[in-house]
């Protein structure tokens, strides 16, 4: 059955472009003048998302065109910038290739469902234009052919002249579907999978009191959105001896307690946890485990978003050693969406 959408009054008009997935929300503009605005469909209302002209918030021009699986963040145009907005945040800003004026506009398309990754395109119309990325932390929008090559798809230049338009991005963020030009000067669609940054072991552990070096491993990867643990692990570590996993924001190699501290500080400490393994003589069979995926999703700390690089390290009890405590080597990562 069709509906019509919420209307203010006589002699305006609407367009929706955009739906969550349950159905229960949308995403247009009205006119006129022409605004963005959010329908929710349970109640029948509409919601102005505001706009981003200078004097003119509340009533400016702008239009919405992506919104969210759950109907949370919607992305558009506003004043030249591409926007992403939500009842929390209000619409912000996240500019154009370039200075956003006129002839120069930045159009957000599609927004991911946790609302961390946004594409689109910039310029002056479908022809002059090139497809961009914005991930939460950046303070602008990213060509997105600039940002595959810089993260080692190579194939973002040698396949392609040109990435002109981002359409559409998958819900967990990481498929983005478009047009582009290729090297034999055929306009194309695309499909990208973004590159998945793996964690890497770093810096050195210190050799305990059984003469063993406690090792870092690692399972799965980091993501605010994949629902599957990100498993980092400690083995070679004293057994029956109370423990926990540290992180921070930056890595280093300074010596600290014998060792070496290998998270650039401040850091965070996780819960205590006991090594295990044999009890009664020392040994080197005890281990320790934390889910950083687990520890993301709680929401505990919220700088743990996509696109920040995080580093980790275990510390331990080790009363037979100078200074009475162990370190391991560490992991750095980035948190993918």
């Amino acid at each position: 059955m069709d509906i019509g959408l919420w209307l203010p009054g006589p002699g305006w008009s609407s367009r929706a472009n955009a739906v969550s997935a349950d159905g229960n929300f949308a995403a247009g503009l009205i006119t006129s003048p022409q605004r963005a605005i959010r329908w929710n469909l349970t109640t029948g209302t509409g919601q102005y998302l505001g706009s981003l002209e200078p004097g003119n918030t509340v009533f400016g021009s702008s239009t919405a065109q992506g919104i969210s699986a759950d109907g949370t963040w919607v992305v558009g145009t506003s004043n030249y910038n591409a926007f992403r907005w939500s009842a929390a945040t209000g619409m912000q800003a996240l500019g154009a290739l370039g200075i956003p004026a006129f002839g120069n506009a930045g159009y957000a398309t599609a927004v991911s469902a946790d609302g961390k990754v946004v594409v689109g395109w910039s310029g002056a119309n479908f022809i002059n234009s090139q497809a961009f990325i914005w991930r939460e932390g950046m303070t602008s929008v990213m060509n997105l052919q600039d940002y595959l090559f810089n993260n080692g798809v190579t194939a973002a230049y040698s396949q392609w002249q040109v990435l002109k338009i981002a359409t559409d991005i998958s819900a967990d963020g990481r498929f983005i579907v478009g047009s582009g030009t290729n090297t034999n000067n055929q306009s194309e669609g695309f499909r990208i999978e973004l590159p998945v940054f793996q964690p890497q072991a770093y810096c050195t552990g210190k050799v305990n009191s059984q003469g063993c070096t406690p090792t870092v491993a690692f399972t799965g990867y980091a993501s605010v959105s994949l629902n599957q643990p990100f498993q980092i692990s400690c083995s070679n570590v004293l057994n029956d001896k109370s423990g926990l996993l540290f992180y921070g924001f930056g890595q280093i190699a300074a010596p600290f307690q014998g060792g070496f501290l290998c998270v650039q500080p401040p850091t965070v400490r996780t819960a205590v946890q006991l090594s295990g393994g044999p009890v009664g003589f020392p040994s080197c069979l005890g281990s320790y485990t934390f889910d950083f995926n687990a520890h993301i999703r709680s929401g505990v700390d919220t700088r743990l978003v996509t696109g920040i690089g995080c580093a980790a390290q275990f510390w331990m009890r080790d009363p037979a050693s100078t200074p009475t405590t162990g370190l391991s080597n560490a992991v750095g990562f980035l948190i993918n969406p």
